[in-house]
């Protein structure tokens, strides 16, 4: 099997800027539990909070400028790539919608694109939104686990529609990151068969990897892990299908839901990252913590038991979901852009960038220890909650 090609940047035309990190504060802790993401739970009808100013700070966790039109800062499920003149992030934005009573009655989710000059990934600034709505075909569904493939010069945007009884994959590319093609159908499987769609060339070949829970969805306490081979990005229809063993017994008593690969150093044998957000079985979706494994040939995976972040003990998310990240050979740092939610009476979906030193990062999780950020970034919003945090 030929080795799994690196996600080449493709070379993002961003005009540099700067912007000095603003120190903020956050309150002592950011604990209790919400159960929402992407297609992942019902969401409640409690009262919508109206945004408020950033409040003062806490040593060591620095503000990230990711805003979002409506000014909610309600982002989750990122995809991002980095080259040399700058990254580009997709992620699943949450535009809430109020009844006449003033109760949150709908949400739509669109994917949306960012850019950022430089590749420390600290500001982004948001292009040609949304790049996925399902406005464009009519449906009645929502666009979420948004994944990105780079094949310079071109960018590829995939995400995932959940029409009654299926899971159908969707596509558009772009050269500039401002003009994107028309929707493009790539794979239409059973409903709860096509979770968290992660795509990785591999010589003149397509890997396409999605989390099959069954008919149980949410509430499965086993899924799989399948792999799809194409000989191009624009159809898995008709792939060669392998599964991988990546499932329930991969991390002991904790189930797989949201997957992302990401090409890893070199210089190491497993050289394929994988970021897994899990949940206990036995337990919903919602109920998650992310996990770091690695694989060489995208087909057996070595996950570490002990988590990368999870909520139960975390001041920064109550849950962690679907995440990216990319890793910097120059100094062996790997920075992941992770979403989740805080404790709130309403899900606050948001997204955080950790910086960690990747073998401190595999060393950690492979001891069953919780790895310590070499920095931290929060977007405003979240501290902008006075409950007691």
């Amino acid at each position: 099997m030929a080795p799994l090609r690196s996600r080449m940047p493709v070379e993002l035309d961003v005009a540099p800027r700067t912007m000095a990190e603003r120190v903020v504060t956050v309150a002592a802790s950011i604990l209790a539990a919400a159960s929402f993401a992407c297609h992942d739970a019902a969401p409640p009808t409690t009262p919508q909070p109206t945004p408020v100013a950033p409040t003062p700070a806490a040593s060591g966790i620095t503000e990230l400028h990711l805003p979002t039109p409506d000014s909610s800062y309600n982002l989750l499920h990122p995809s991002v790539q980095c080259g040399a003149r700058g990254c580009f992030m997709l992620a699943c934005q949450h535009t809430l919608r109020d009844d006449h009573a003033g109760t949150r009655s709908d949400i739509v989710e669109n994917t949306v694109g960012y850019k950022s000059a430089g590749t420390d990934m600290l500001n982004w600034t948001p292009v040609s939104n949304p790049i996925m709505s399902a406005d464009e075909i009519d449906s009645t569904t929502d666009f979420s686990d948004p994944e990105l493939l780079d094949l310079k010069p071109r960018l590829v945007a995939y995400s995932r529609l959940v029409p009654p009884g299926f899971d159908v994959l969707y596509m558009k590319e772009t050269s500039d990151t401002v003009n994107w093609t028309p929707l493009k159908e790539v794979l239409r499987v059973p409903a709860n068969t096509g979770i968290s769609p992660t795509v990785l060339q591999n010589g003149s070949e397509y890997d396409l990897w999605v989390v099959d829970a069954s008919s149980f969805g949410c509430q499965s306490k086993k899924t799989i892990t399948v792999r799809r081979r194409s000989s191009t990005y624009t159809n898995f229809s008709h792939a060669v299908v392998d599964t991988t063993d990546l499932n329930e017994h991969s991390v002991p008593g904790m189930v797989p839901w949201h997957i992302e690969m990401i090409r890893g150093p070199a210089d190491t044998p497993d050289s394929i990252i994988a970021l897994v957000a899990m949940h206990p079985a036995g337990s919903e979706c919602g109920n998650s913590s992310l996990y770091l494994g690695t694989t060489v040939d995208g087909l057996h995976f070595r996950m570490n038991p002990g988590p990368v972040r999870t909520g139960s003990d975390d001041s920064i998310f109550s849950m962690v979901y679907r995440s990216s990240g990319v890793y910097f050979s120059k100094d062996r740092t790997f920075v992941a852009m992770l979403s989740g939610t805080k404790s709130g009476g309403w899900p606050e979906a948001r997204l955080a960038r950790i910086k960690y030193d990747y073998d401190s990062l595999l060393a950690s999780t492979l001891h069953g220890r919780t790895p310590t950020p070499l920095s931290v970034q929060l977007v405003p919003q979240w501290f902008s909650r006075s409950e007691g945090r």
